[in-house]
């Protein structure tokens, strides 16, 4: 009888981890093999082109052409002085920033110039924190640099050659913007910046938003680093936490429409067809940490280590 109990007991438990556990991917996707093996950090469609950048930590970083439709590749350069974090193209000019807070600048993809900073928009130690993240506004040109230090900067610009700084307290790791309001975002903090008036403090409380989207200037979503999904109707004022945790680490989040996608370590990704109200999670097989996402021509892109992207048809998503 002790030993069927424990039959019993056994069965219980393998039950409850299974129900725990999340379902592999259940619609088809497929990996695509760039011409690098390292980390892809970031996606930018410009035109016709996806441009893809990267590179491992403390390694030489990358950045790739790519058509729309992914079927052919243009290594620009696998040896950047350090990896790329993100990239974006503003004012007839393409930024990269790259970890120690670099920054290069490229008329055309053919050659990389460095930013040189102004003495007095040094920060503390400069050296450790990585340019995480631009958003762009009608007007202007925002970064967010963080991710190693208790403080993070956000630099600002209008004409794209001088850039100005602003430390704060908390550590930051996220930027987006919608038309001319620009909200930043990190450890406990969200900054907002609406046109005409000055950067305002929110405060996060024991929330740290590791990136976020906005689909107009009052609804937004964000995920955490804890795995949980977050959505204002205010504009950032505050924030509720959708039911549907997930158990892993959250890195970004994408929203076109009513779909909203959120892709994180070990092959994690989240799907909501309701505007952020609802999520379903998901893991790859081949458990890739995934670091970016877009949604380009009905199909959904996510940028992964080891020199992979994995794409998936939105229709299959229905």
């Amino acid at each position: 009888m002790k030993f069927q109990h424990q039959i019993i007991i056994l069965l219980l438990l393998i039950s409850l981890i299974n129900g725990c556990s999340k379902p592999a991917f259940e619609m088809s996707y497929e990996l695509i093999d760039l011409p690098v093996a390292a980390k892809v950090r970031c996606l930018e469609v410009r035109g016709d082109s996806l441009i893809i950048g990267g590179g491992d930590v403390n390694e030489e970083g990358f950045v790739i052409q790519s058509n729309r439709a992914i079927a052919q590749f243009h290594l620009i350069t696998d040896t950047l002085t350090k990896e790329v974090y993100d990239l974006t193209h503003f004012q007839g000019r393409w930024f990269f920033g790259l970890d120690s807070v670099e920054m290069l600048i490229s008329e055309d993809l053919s050659s990389f110039q460095t930013y040189y900073w102004r003495q007095e928009d040094w920060v503390s130690d400069l050296s450790k924190h990585p340019i995480r993240r631009f958003a762009q506004t009608n007007d202007g040109l925002y970064a967010v640099a963080g991710g190693k230090l208790t403080f993070g900067v956000i630099y600002q610009t209008s004409d794209a050659k001088v850039w100005n700084p602003l430390e704060f307290d908390n550590e930051l790791r996220s930027i987006c913007s919608y038309e001319n309001t620009v909200w930043a975002a990190g450890n406990g903090r969200l900054m907002r910046l609406r046109k005409g008036e000055d950067w305002e403090r929110i405060e996060l409380n024991d929330r740290f938003i590791a990136d976020m989207v906005f689909t107009s200037k009052l609804r937004g979503i964000g995920i955490t680093y804890d795995g949980r999904a977050i959505i204002t109707t205010d504009g950032g004022d505050s924030w509720s936490n959708v039911k549907q945790k997930s158990k892993g680490f959250l890195n970004r989040v994408v929203a076109e429409n009513d779909i909203s996608i959120a892709v994180g370590n070990a092959g994690l990704i989240g799907i909501s067809q309701n505007i952020g109200e609802s999520w379903k999670w998901y893991v790859l097989k081949e458990r890739l940490d995934l670091n970016d996402v877009l949604i380009v021509d009905d199909h959904c892109v996510i940028a992964a280590d080891e020199g992979v992207l994995i794409r998936f048809s939105l229709a299959s998503l229905k």
